[in-house]
């Protein structure tokens, strides 16, 4: 058990690629934090990772909302004590083309995509990390592994971009 006694959010871990990462994460022995929008996506994922053997708390907290996330890592150090790994797995996809795309879906693409995994990860890092002066790993989900042979469209290449390109310098701060 690679993870054994870990403490890890998932953001966006509902469903889809956050919840079988947290089912993974759970089979691996890490205490498990689900968050999500949905609070019925939530209690599936808990569910799945009970059955794993997992510690799991459920969280409902919006990527897009830093007070909310604030308070989901306030209640994971109730519970646990620390934080030990972060999944920036929130995301959504809108199915239009950037030639028919509203100014209003690309900003929510861009608030939940791009703007959700700063605000995660500024929720852990001032809540927990600076407060006690430790360290933890976060990792930054992307759509860079399906780049080939599938052409992204230009929206989802943008948020992409920022979140690859936000990514180093946040390891080094």
């Amino acid at each position: 058990m690679r993870l054994k006694n870990k403490v890890a959010i998932i953001t966006g871990a509902g469903r889809g690629i956050g919840q079988a990462t947290a089912v993974k994460f759970a089979h691996e022995g890490a205490n498990i934090v689900v968050c999500d929008l949905s609070s019925e996506a939530i209690a599936d994922t808990v569910t799945l990772c009970k059955l794993a053997g997992a510690p799991t708390l459920g969280c409902v907290a919006n990527v897009t909302d830093l007070t909310s996330l604030q308070a989901m890592v306030k209640t994971t150090l109730a519970e646990w004590g620390r934080v030990d790994i972060l999944v920036n797995n929130a995301g959504i996809v809108s199915d239009a083309q950037m030639k028919n795309m509203t100014e209003d879906q690309f900003d929510k693409v861009i608030a939940v995509n791009l703007k959700g995994v700063f605000n995660a990860t500024k929720a852990v890092v001032e809540t927990y990390l600076l407060a006690r002066n430790v360290s933890a790993e976060i990792a930054n989900v992307d759509f860079s592994g399906v780049a080939a042979p599938f052409r992204l469209p230009a929206k989802q290449d943008l948020y992409t971009a920022g979140v690859r390109v936000k990514s180093k310098p946040l390891a080094y701060d």
